[in-house]
């Protein structure tokens, strides 16, 4: 018995020798919410400084879109404007052409291009009147040169003559067309649009010969006599 009490007391003083177990190592907490853990914030990358806005780019940029502006309102004038500017009929004075008013503003707004060669024709027979009285002039103080002036008024003449009688013809082309609108609108405007092609034909024919002519007028003028004249003249070519 003494034996069995003697390896128990030996036993616990084993027992009291044991080395006591290690103890796991607490987390550290930060400060905060009891029981609650704060993670680590992520590293944040460092912004970027802003570039300052130059006034010279500010500068160019405006300078772009005024030249883009400008731009458009030209082309806009120059092909679009136009189109949508439709002209209105003013009374002229039209010494050799004997249609009355109404026939006229008729012409206008449903042949324009015959109406158009009508301003032509009186132009051109304006013309040929002025050089045919400068002939006349000059055949007054040169009596003894008749035959070169009686030659060369007889041209002026005779086209005058031929640009009238056609002019004439046209006139009466138009009267019948016109009574033909005032009567039936419609067989009216049906003829102006059948015979518009030929009026114009006719018209052109006459005016051809007649331009050529009287660009030459101008080459025809009397040059001024004189030393003084003489030299103004060729100063005035040069400028």
């Amino acid at each position: 018995m003494f034996a069995k009490f003697k390896r128990k007391k030996k036993q616990e003083n084993d027992a009291d020798a044991a080395p006591a177990p290690a103890e796991a190592p607490k987390k550290k907490r930060r400060p905060g919410r009891k029981g609650s853990e704060t993670p680590d914030p992520e590293p944040q990358t460092p912004a970027k400084p802003k570039k300052k806005f130059k006034l010279k780019t500010l500068i160019i940029i405006l300078m772009i879109l005024a030249a883009v502006g400008l731009s458009a309102y030209v082309v806009w004038q120059f092909y679009f404007s136009g189109d949508d500017e439709t002209p209105q009929y003013t009374k002229q004075t039209l010494e050799h052409v004997s249609l009355p008013e109404e026939i006229m503003q008729f012409s206008f707004n449903h042949l324009y291009d015959v109406y158009q060669r009508f301003i032509e024709f009186n132009t051109l027979v304006l013309k040929i009147n002025g050089e045919i009285n400068r002939i006349e002039e000059i055949a007054k103080k040169y009596p003894d040169q008749k035959k070169i002036t009686d030659k060369e008024l007889k041209t002026w003449i005779k086209a005058r003559d031929t640009l009238l009688k056609e002019a004439g013809k046209i006139e009466k082309t138009l009267k019948d067309i016109y009574v033909l609108y005032a009567v039936n609108m419609e067989q009216g405007l049906s003829q102006v649009e059948s015979a518009k092609a030929d009026i114009l034909a006719k018209f052109e024919s006459t005016l051809t010969p007649v331009r050529e002519l009287t660009s030459k007028i101008d080459a025809n003028h009397q040059a001024p006599s004189g030393l003084l004249q003489k030299a103004k003249q060729k100063i005035t070519k040069i400028f």
